[in-house]
């Protein structure tokens, strides 16, 4: 079994990965800026932001996704960005490579 996790210190001090070891999981840290991180940091930030209510409904869930995309895709700053959201990143790309 695994401990999937980012890269923040939080998941790799000594101690955390002690705890892990201690469990027989094997703590596992994806590699910075891949998809797994990013999907990692996407579900992490989702399930803190907008599904904080334990027991919310599968319709619920259905109606705050579209909120939540459009947020963490156009507000959502992210390090790893430079501190822009995904939307913003994508369009500087865009226009960089547009005026290439």
């Amino acid at each position: 079994m695994e401990f999937i996790s980012e890269n923040a210190s939080a998941y790799i001090a000594h101690e955390t990965r002690g705890i892990a070891k201690s469990l027989v999981v094997k703590p596992t840290n994806t590699p910075v800026c891949s998809p797994q991180s990013m999907a990692n940091s996407f579900v992490n930030i989702f399930m803190c932001d907008y599904m904080s209510e334990p027991h919310k409904s599968a319709r619920c869930v259905a109606g705050v996704s579209a909120i939540a995309f459009e947020h963490l895709n156009e507000i959502h700053l992210h390090l790893s960005l430079k501190m822009m959201s995904p939307g913003e990143f994508r369009r500087r790309a865009d226009h960089t490579v547009h005026q290439g």
